[in-house]
C-alpha cells in the first residue's frame, strides 16, 4: 500500500510540473492552482458523502484525514484540478472529462486493498466529475483565459468560503479533538432566537452619508461617561445565550 500511496501522489504531480513547463503563462499556472484547491476541497466534501453512501472507504493508514490519505488526497486535486487547466490547449474540457472518468475507473479497482470499492462506487465516480472535476475545471479554465467574469467570481467566492467556513475548521476540529457537535446539536428552533449565528451590526451611533461617508448620527448620543456595547460584546452575549464557547 505504500507503493501505491507514492505512485497516486508522484504521478500527478510529476505530470503536472511537465505540463507547467508547456504553459509559461503566470496566469494560467496561477488558475491551475485555484483549480486545484477547488478540487482538493471538492474531493473531501465527496469523501464525507462516500462515507454515508458507501461508494467506497480506505483502508486504515496513517497520515489519513477522516478516513482518506492526504497523499492520494493531494494526488487526486492535481488530477481534477490543476494538470487539465494546464493542458487545456490540447484538451478540450469534454474530452478532458471523459479521460478523468477513464482513469478513475482504471485506477480505483486498482488501487486494492488501499481502496475498498462499494457496489455504487461507479455512481460516486460520475457524482464527483460533475460535481467536483466540472466546477474545479470551469473556475480554472476561465480564470486562466479571463472569461466569465461574473461566474468565476461567484464560483471563487464559493471556494473560499468553503474553505474557511468548513474545510478549516474541520481540520482543527479533527486535529483538536472537536466537532461540530455543539452548532448541529442545538434545536433549530434555538437559532434564530439566539442570533448567535448573526453578524454584529455596525455601531448605530453611525450612518451612511449620501456620498459613502460615514458620520455620526445626532439623535440618540450617549452622555459621557457611558459606553455603548461594541460588535465584541455583543458577539460574546449572543454566543452564551446559546451556551456556545467563544473566544472573543
Amino acid at each position: 500500500m505504500t507503493a501505491a500511496r507514492w505512485l497516486a501522489l508522484g504521478v500527478p504531480l510529476l505530470a503536472v510540473l511537465a505540463a507547467a513547463q508547456l504553459e509559461r503563462d503566470r496566469r494560467a499556472r496561477a488558475a491551475a492552482l485555484l483549480a486545484a484547491v477547488a478540487a482538493a476541497l471538492g474531493v473531501a466534501a465527496l469523501n464525507e458523502s462516500a462515507r454515508r453512501t458507501g461508494w467506497y472507504a480506505f483502508a486504515p493508514v496513517h497520515g489519513a484525514y477522516r478516513g482518506i490519505p492526504v497523499d492520494l488526497w493531494l494526488g487526486w486535486a492535481a488530477l481534477w484540478g490543476a494538470l487539465p487547466v494546464l493542458l487545456r490547449r490540447f484538451l478540450p474540457l469534454p474530452l478532458a472529462l471523459g479521460l478523468l472518468l477513464w482513469l478513475d475507473v482504471v485506477a480505483m479497482p486498482a488501487l486494492h486493498p488501499l481502496v475498498l470499492l462499494g457496489p455504487h462506487w461507479l455512481v460516486g465516480e460520475v457524482v464527483g466529475l460533475l460535481a467536483v472535476a466540472l466546477p474545479a475545471q470551469l473556475l480554472g479554465r476561465w480564470s486562466a483565459d479571463g472569461r466569465h467574469l461574473r461566474a468565476r467570481v461567484l464560483l471563487q467566492v464559493v471556494v473560499f468560503a468553503t474553505l474557511l467556513l468548513w474545510l478549516v475548521p474541520s481540520i482543527a476540529f479533527e486535529l483538536g479533538g472537536g466537532s461540530w457537535s455543539p452548532l448541529t446539536g442545538l434545536p433549530s428552533w434555538s437559532w434564530p432566537k439566539s442570533r448567535c449565528w448573526w453578524p454584529p451590526r455596525r455601531s448605530s451611533r453611525y450612518a451612511s452619508s449620501p456620498d459613502g461617508a460615514a458620520e455620526p448620527r445626532t439623535r440618540g448620543i450617549r452622555r459621557p461617561g457611558l459606553s455603548a456595547p461594541g460588535p465584541t460584546r455583543i458577539w460574546r452575549t449572543r454566543c452564551r445565550s446559546a451556551g456556545l464557547p467563544c473566544s472573543c
